[in-house]
């Protein structure tokens, strides 16, 4: 069945801007399933606690939890829990609130001898009657490995309202947990609830595609020569190391005068209803306060990274002043890194030497959870898949963890192979179809020649 055709023009900015506590279980009735259910006058508007295996967390509690645990910072985040447990332990988390979860997901690293092992999930108590699903775990592990992905387990009863979650391990296994969440998105939906999600983007029309980064501080020209691409690609049409980049784009890049307020207020008067921009583009820089392994090291907020810009988180910004005008908030992210250490080079077809594709997948997952979490993100316009070591399966594999963290993020198809079956819609560029496509689309058409800020261009 064919979805409705819409045309989202996004313009190019050409300024482009100079386990578990001991505290009690809530009193509550068992209903005829089993589950115990929590009081009906418990307030829904109680603050209740993250669900993450962290450090910083600390949410489980070493008199209950039976295997053993350690404290590691092995994760993309630098937060996880080494678990070494035996037959019949059990790690449990209080006052973890279902809201009617479909499945559960779990970001682990699980070990090479760990692979197929079964991990029970119960609410309360370890009675058959509580028991909500199965988690088998999927280990992709070489020899001492630690590569994080994703576990899912569909839970095969409804619940509601604030229990204990427990995890109960049937088998022997080794995993490193870095945090879990209960979703209703289970990997697949409905007809109608696709439409739903993807109502306000088809009447929006209308938004605005801004490309920001280091290379908007060179505008094309570097060492007296001239990019002859599109200046974002300045660092891969000029051969510029990672290197010479960092030390003469990325550490002179000040965008002191960035205003967000201006930039919602001139997008809402043109009648553009949301706003996508660059978090990261192909040079790497993270334009927003990431906390992720090699992302962090190479942001705008870092001082060692950007030594010049002495302001505030300009993402958030954004995104606090998208809420007030009521514009739609989206970024463009990347899949190709020229900056990253596994990154082997510009337009790089393969993953370095000593790193791994999944380790650097682990990462990218990570900065997409902060940009969920932490910035509200509604829109994901990913590019650089064209490099050869990514595949259609990966695109597969990170729309589902996307939507497993907020099902109500849209995903352009770039997530994949630019086929007509990945993500949400197609993206046609600097072109708009003459008979439209047989499925949701944008077409993204830069004012200019170049996506990000050129001297000298003004067509």
């Amino acid at each position: 069945m064919y979805r409705r055709l819409f045309f989202s023009l996004a313009v190019a900015s050409a300024l482009c801007l100079s386990a578990c506590s001991s505290s009690e279980l809530p009193d509550g009735m068992t209903d005829q399933s089993g589950i115990s259910q929590p009081d009906i006058s418990k307030s829904d508007e109680e603050e209740i606690p993250d669900t993450k295996w962290s450090v910083e967390m600390n949410s489980y509690n070493k008199k209950l939890t039976t295997a053993k645990c350690s404290d590691s910072e092995n994760a993309a985040d630098f937060t996880s829990l080494t678990v070494d447990a035996e037959p019949g332990d059990c790690i449990a988390f209080d006052n973890v609130k279902f809201n009617d979860a479909k499945c559960l997901m779990l970001e682990a690293a699980i070990s090479e001898n760990s692979n197929d092992k079964r991990i029970n999930l119960y609410v309360d108590e370890v009675v058959d009657a509580n028991k909500i699903g199965t988690m088998i775990t999927n280990s992709r592990a070489k020899v001492n490995d630690l590569d994080f992905n994703e576990q899912y387990a569909d839970l095969e009863k409804t619940v509601n309202g604030v229990h204990r979650l427990i995890f109960s391990f049937e088998d022997k296994i080794q995993l490193e947990a870095d945090w879990f969440k209960l979703t209703s998105y289970s990997g697949s939906e409905t007809e109608e609830e696709h439409n739903e999600r993807m109502k306000w983007w088809r009447d929006a029309k209308f938004g605005q595609f801004i490309h920001f980064g280091a290379y908007s501080y060179l505008g094309g020209e570097y060492m007296d020569k001239k990019a002859g691409w599109y200046s974002e690609w300045i660092m891969d049409s000029l051969r510029i190391s990672k290197k010479d980049y960092a030390e003469n784009a990325t550490a002179l890049f000040n965008p002191e005068n960035f205003n967000a307020k201006k930039i919602v207020s001139d997008a809402k008067a043109a009648g553009q209803k949301y706003i996508i921009i660059t978090s990261r583009h192909h040079e790497g820089l993270s334009i927003f306060d990431s906390k992720i392994r090699n992302f962090k090291d190479y942001c705008l907020l870092n001082s060692d990274c950007c030594p010049l810009y002495k302001g505030g988180d300009i993402l958030k910004e954004l995104v606090e002043e998208c809420k007030k005008e009521g514009i739609h908030f989206g970024v463009y992210t990347t899949i190709m890194d020229w900056h990253d250490p596994s990154q082997t080079g510009l337009n790089n077809n393969a993953i370095a030497e000593g790193y791994t594709k999944q380790e650097y997948k682990a990462q990218l997952k990570g900065q997409l959870k902060e940009l969920i979490e932490d910035y509200g993100v509604e829109v994901f316009f990913f590019d650089g898949e064209w490099v050869g070591w990514w595949t259609a399966e990966d695109g597969k594999e990170l729309y589902r963890y996307i939507l497993s963290l907020n099902e109500n993020c849209i995903v352009n198809n770039r997530v994949g192979k630019r086929r007509s079956s990945d993500g949400d819609y197609g993206t046609p560029e600097q072109e708009i179809p003459v008979t439209g496509l047989n499925y949701d689309w944008e077409s993204c058409v830069t004012m200019n020649n170049s996506w990000g800020y050129k001297k000298g261009d003004d067509s």
